[in-house]
């Protein structure tokens, strides 16, 4: 159980200290506009324009990442206490790798991708949330 607290611990960690990312960048480097996305959206012109300032997109990159690293750490966690709320967390986990996926792919523009995953995600918590969950031993403590 220690190691499973160290490795949470770590994980957490370091998805808060790389939220810091861009601002370290910024103070290193100055500020510099990029293209990143794979597939522009007709929807932002400005985007064809001027790009995006790249403090910008590393705190984007860096909350999308967060938020991985956060659902990972409570599947992590949530493994051991119901197969259930594990496989929960591992739907809900997969639906924030989507999404960083698709800030590269095309700065999350694509609202019907979205719509299909949600419902996805909802459809598998619906039968998660019916199915037996399987016996798993009383944990008295994190410690």
């Amino acid at each position: 159980m220690k190691k499973v607290i160290w490795v949470v611990g770590f994980l957490l960690v370091i998805g808060h200290i790389q939220l810091e990312f861009s601002s370290w960048y910024y103070k290193i480097f100055g500020s510099k506009n990029i293209y990143p996305v794979i597939k522009s959206s007709e929807m932002f012109d400005w985007y064809h324009q001027k790009g995006i300032s790249i403090e910008w997109w590393i705190k984007m990159v860096s909350d999308d990442f967060l938020s991985i690293i956060t659902f990972a750490a409570m599947a992590i966690v949530l493994k051991r206490f119901s197969h259930r709320l594990y496989l929960i967390s591992i739907v809900f986990l997969s639906y924030h790798v989507f999404d960083h996926f698709m800030l590269w792919y095309n700065y999350k523009t694509s609202w019907w991708l979205y719509i299909v995953e949600l419902l996805a995600d909802i459809i598998a918590v619906i039968i998660l949330v019916k199915v037996k969950d399987k016996k798993q031993a009383v944990v008295k403590s994190l410690i």
